[in-house]
Order: C-alpha cells, then sequence, then structure tokens
C-alpha cells in the first residue's frame, strides 16, 4: 500500500520480489519496473518485451495498458492463489503470453475451491482480487488484507515450500496496511536499499 500511496505501480509482484528479512520486516524488492500509477503505457511492443512476469500480471498489463494499483493487487492475489492451492489460477508455469492473456480475455473468472485451507471471508476476496475485469476488482488492497489478518485463516501444508510462500505473503499484506497494528512492523513507506521498499 505504501508504494501504492507513493503513486506507483510495481508492475512484477510475484513470490520471488517479497523478501523476508532476519528482522521479521518483509520487503517489495526490485521495483526497477515500477512506473507512476496511470501512465500512459509506451508505444506498442513486441508481446515477448512486454514488462513484468506473464503467470502474475492482469489482462491490462498484458495488453500494455495504462495501469493503477489494481494490476499489483491482481499479481498479489496470483501469489496468494499459488502458495495456498498450489498452482496459479489462470495457467500454469510455462504457459505462452498468448495463452495466458486469451485465457484472461475470454472468462471466465477463476473460482476459488471451497476448501478448509481458505476461509470464506478470503475465499471471496481473492475472488474479487483476481477478476480479469480491473472494474470489478476493489480500489485498493484493503479488502484482501483484511480478510487475510482476521481470525481464523490458517497457513496449510502444501508441496515445493508452499508455507514459506503463504507466510511471506500474509505477512506481506499484513504489513502493507496495518500499521503499528501489524505484528510484523510500522508501516514506513521507507527506501531499505534499492530497489525496495521496506514496510
Amino acid at each position: 500500500q505504501a508504494i501504492h500511496d507513493a503513486g506507483l505501480v510495481h508492475r512484477d509482484v510475484k513470490p520471488e520480489n517479497l523478501l523476508l528479512g532476519r528482522d521479521g520486516r518483509l520487503r517489495v524488492a526490485d521495483l526497477g519496473l515500477a512506473i507512476t500509477a496511470g501512465s500512459p503505457s509506451p508505444e506498442p511492443a513486441p508481446e515477448t518485451l512486454r514488462p513484468g512476469t506473464p503467470g502474475y500480471m492482469p489482462l491490462e498489463q498484458h495488453r500494455g495498458e495504462p495501469l493503477d494499483a489494481r494490476a499489483d493487487q491482481f499479481s498479489l492475489a496470483v501469489a496468494i492463489h499459488e502458495a495456498l492451492l498450489g498452482h496459479r489460477p489462470y495457467g500454469s508455469r510455462g504457459a505462452s503470453r498468448e495463452s495466458l492473456q486469451a485465457r484472461l480475455a475470454e472468462g471466465p473468472a477463476v473460482e476459488i475451491p471451497r476448501t478448509p485451507a481458505i476461509p470464506p471471508r478470503l475465499r471471496r476476496a481473492l475472488a474479487a482480487s483476481l477478476s480479469p475485469d480491473r472494474s470489478s476488482r476493489p480500489a485498493s488492497l484493503l479488502p484482501l488484507i483484511e480478510a487475510l489478518v482476521s481470525p481464523g485463516v490458517s497457513r496449510p501444508s502444501t508441496v515445493g515450500g508452499s508455507l514459506a510462500v503463504a507466510a511471506s505473503a500474509m505477512l506481506l499484506v499484513m504489513a502493507m496496511v496495518r500499521g503499528s497494528g501489524s505484528p510484523v512492523a510500522r508501516a514506513e513507506a521507507a527506501v531499505w536499499l534499492p530497489p525496495a521498499y521496506e514496510f
């Protein structure tokens, strides 16, 4: 949220860019692709040159449209979905950009399964944040964050180290909005070590 409050869009939110320090603080790293929210897209470029990590990108980013905080919200929701369920909602690893964009454009929106690993409130928040249509996503991260920090959210054991990713994702969103009320740290919106933001 601090990055968005600064008027920026990260454009590459994914597990590899969520770094948990020894001090318990979570850093959002690699702002090399960050842009000012609402900035017009550059001249059309070949699909292979479009910035971002395809498996975590929303439809508007695939299309090269102007972006706002809802793009990062979608990417974070993909990472949380992957951590909790062991797979990405709109395409497996290695899927082509073309197939990912087509899946998002043609629909339908992904359905979050009913499972004890995901409480109903979190399932609804994830479904909203993962909407291919950005106008259907919440205006900010707050609903998703509140769903994550509400009582009853568990950290399920999943294969391939997903537990660590889930824990990191939860720590991230708690730190982003909760501020001093967070068990992680006070939100500071301060630069840690370039290119990283500390929360």
